[in-house]
């Protein structure tokens, strides 16, 4: 991604969130109901990603944060910074992590603290609405990829479509057609995996279209689509790294991250 801030994240901080981060890829999506048949998708911005970090700083670091967060970049002005799962240089800009403040710090133990931040990274896409190019009853020509696991190594849940409502004296009766069932997925995935479900939601399917998905109970292949919850597509926690040396390249290569998803399936 290219840079374009006059800012750089201080030196004299840690590269790496040590005590660990969150990821969250998100989109703005309308979603309009329809009479009969699945609602229609509207995206009003791109996709954008959202961080949650984590560092242990020493308590002159905290000093040197506070001067870079409320000095340098005055709270508001973009500055680079290095992703910590691709370790690739990208744009962002410091969210507040409260009413009050853009920092939060607690006291560790002796000369140490626990500093949490979040962070915008400012998106590079544009806005994609060709989940309709394909129309109602033509296939879409994307399927879940076929180096990321089909079972969700820590569980799935899931309901049902029938669509049903209630008249005003409370009686309860089905209506023509059938509204999409759902899926909330939680895997278990390597750096690599991970990178390739995130290129496969920002780049191929662009946050909207629909794809093929292994059923986890049945394993019939099912149309689908992504579901958001509150704006987030995709939830990514870094949950550990392999023992050794702690540079870039083993960083990523043995890290696991905790991925959630949710996703309707298309009656």
């Amino acid at each position: 991604m290219a840079t374009g801030a006059s800012y750089s994240w201080s030196l004299g901080l840690p590269s790496w969130p040590q005590v660990g981060f969150q990821e969250e890829i998100k989109m703005t999506i309308l979603r309009t109901p329809m009479d009969k048949g699945i609602s229609k998708l509207r995206t009003t911005g791109p996709l954008h990603t959202v961080f949650k970090v984590n560092y242990l700083l020493e308590d002159y670091q905290v000093l040197e944060l506070e001067n870079f967060i409320y000095n340098d970049i005055k709270g508001t002005l973009r500055f680079i910074w290095q992703h910590p799962r691709s370790f690739d240089p990208v744009d962002v800009r410091i969210m507040p992590i409260n009413d009050t403040s853009y920092i939060d710090i607690a006291y560790k133990v002796d000369k140490y603290f626990s500093t949490t931040l979040s962070l915008h990274v400012l998106p590079d896409l544009v806005p994609d609405v060709n989940n309709t190019i394909f129309g109602e009853t033509v296939s879409p020509p994307y399927s879940w990829p076929n180096t990321l696991p089909n079972l969700p190594l820590r569980g799935y849940s899931e309901t049902g479509n029938l669509n049903i409502a209630k008249t005003a004296n409370s009686i309860k009766q089905r209506r023509l057609g059938e509204r999409p069932g759902t899926l909330g997925l939680s895997y278990i995935l390597t750096g690599t995996q991970t990178e390739t479900l995130v290129n496969f939601i920002t780049n191929t399917i662009k946050g909207t279209r629909r794809f093929y998905f292994p059923h986890p109970r049945t394993q019939k292949q099912e149309q689908v689509r992504l579901l958001d919850s509150s704006g987030t597509l995709l939830t990514i926690q870094h949950v550990g790294t392999g023992s050794g040396t702690a540079n870039k390249s083993y960083l990523k290569a043995t890290s696991y991250y905790s991925v959630s998803l949710n996703l309707e399936i298309i009656p």
